[in-house]
Parts: structure tokens; sequence; C-alpha cells
């Protein structure tokens, strides 16, 4: 098994997405919920991270929160790893918040951009084969399949966000009551 692979002893089963694009200044950030199934005994969670800024990790075991020792970003594995206070057990569900940052590059990876004909500037993601890792923390590799739920935020009024599932709520900020 190449070192580059991602132990099975966490197995992601829903992942809860909110990114905030800003256009503009060509930066997103975002929050990932993620669900896991705890195959085996572990201290040590890693995911595939590649150009993010971690701003923030917590792991919780159920509703009891496991404190966090240790986050790491290991830029030539594109892996974040977080040590934890104690082990997560065998069997249990967890979950991992996580906040961070990115740019919106021009790579035709991950969360990039491209400038329409009219001149305006969109966003779009490609995760073929290891790009979401530029765009969330995740166990970026097909064999580890989960559920998404992709909220988008933050976009103006005038532009149009869209996906290839259907859509399940668009609520847009006028519409929002007090």
């Amino acid at each position: 098994m190449s070192d580059h692979r991602l132990p099975r002893c966490l197995v992601p089963k829903h992942y809860q997405l909110r990114i905030v694009p800003d256009l503009e200044a060509l930066t997103f950030s975002g929050k990932a919920v993620i669900s896991v199934e705890v195959k085996k005994s572990t201290n040590l969670v890693r995911l595939n991270s590649l150009d993010l800024d971690i701003a923030g990790v917590r792991v919780f075991e159920g509703d009891e929160e496991i404190p966090v020792e240790k986050v790491d970003v290991v830029a030539d594995k594109e892996e974040l790893r977080v040590t934890l206070g104690r082990c997560l057990k065998s069997g249990v569900t967890g979950t991992i918040r996580i906040d961070y940052a990115g740019k919106i590059n021009s790579l035709m990876r991950g969360f990039h951009r491209s400038v329409q004909p009219s001149g305006q500037v969109a966003a779009s993601c490609h995760f073929e084969a290891s790009s979401a890792r530029m765009a969330f923390p995740c166990w970026d590799d097909p064999s580890f399949r989960a559920v998404f739920q992709v909220e988008v935020a933050g976009v103006d009024q005038d532009l149009v966000v869209l996906s290839n599932m259907p859509v399940k709520e668009e609520i847009r900020e006028n519409e929002v009551s007090p």
C-alpha cells in the first residue's frame, strides 16, 4: 500500500460542508463537519488537505469532545494530521469539525476560477482524481465513499450557484427572515 494512502481506521460517512467564496479576493472560507465510523481505535486523525489554511479542529466521540493535542499540515504528503489527547474507540461514530480557508486557484483543480466571455469571474469545482483536497479537508480517495451536503453562502444576488445534484433548498439573503 502506498505511503500516501490514508489508513482505514476512520471511514467518512457524511460530509456537511459550508463554503463562502470571495470572488474579488479569489479566496474562500469553509467549515467541514465530517461524521466518521471508527473502525479501529486511534488517536491520530489523518485526512487529505492541500493548500488549505486550517483555522481550527474539534473532534467528538458521540457528544463528548476529545481534546486535540496537535494539528499538523504535512505538505509533502498532502495531509492534515490531528493528534488527539486520547483514542477514539472502535465501533463508535465520531465527528470532526474543521474551519479552514483557501485560495480560488487558476489550476483547473479543486476550487478554481474561470473568466466568462463577459469578463465575469466564476468559481468552479473540479474534484477528479485527488483534487477535492484543495477545496476541503477530506478522505480524497474513491474507495472512501460518503454522502455530501453542501451549502454555498455569501454569493452576490446577481450570481447563480449551480450543482450537479438536486438542490434541497435555496435561500437568498434578502429572503431570510430576522
